[in-house]
């Protein structure tokens, strides 16, 4: 990934398309405890646009599940919204000169399966209906989400 990234070049967006990526970029790393935020909010302002990357898979309308990827030399952003309606998101951010490499959305799918549990709850709503009554013995009560 780092060796050869995809997506867009930054240098091919308009002023407008740069600043939201770099927006974006920036809501992540500032999630950090401040010194890290700091340190890395001068790596994502000082980078050339060349060498940020934006890449987007999945549905462009609201309510579909989607996945974007932000890359700079030296760090990566990645979100999943698996489940359409924007009610499950996976997300993580790396910095690629200082962690394990380590692919955690990859083995998070390894272990669970594009459908899950985990993700299968999302599917399901805690009303009940005629068609769907209430099924489950723990807090959470399926039933077979509809959108509307």
């Amino acid at each position: 990934m780092k060796a050869d990234p995809s997506g867009i070049s930054g240098a091919d967006l308009t002023g407008d398309q740069l600043e939201a990526v770099l927006g974006l970029l920036l809501y992540y790393v500032e999630t950090g405890p401040d010194e890290l935020s700091r340190q890395y909010r001068e790596q994502v302002l000082g980078a050339n646009p060349r060498d940020i990357r934006f890449a987007w898979a999945g549905g462009r309308e609201a309510n579909t599940a989607h996945y974007y990827r932000i890359s700079t030399r030296d760090l990566l952003v990645e979100a999943d919204n698996a489940v359409a309606a924007d009610q499950h998101v996976h997300s993580v951010w790396r910095d690629l000169n200082n962690d394990l490499g380590h692919d955690l959305l990859l083995d998070h799918y390894a272990l669970h399966g594009p459908g899950g549990w985990h993700l299968r709850r999302r599917l399901v709503s805690n009303r009940a209906t005629e068609g769907a009554p209430l099924q489950a013995s723990g807090w959470y009560v399926p039933e077979v989400y509809k959108q509307p």
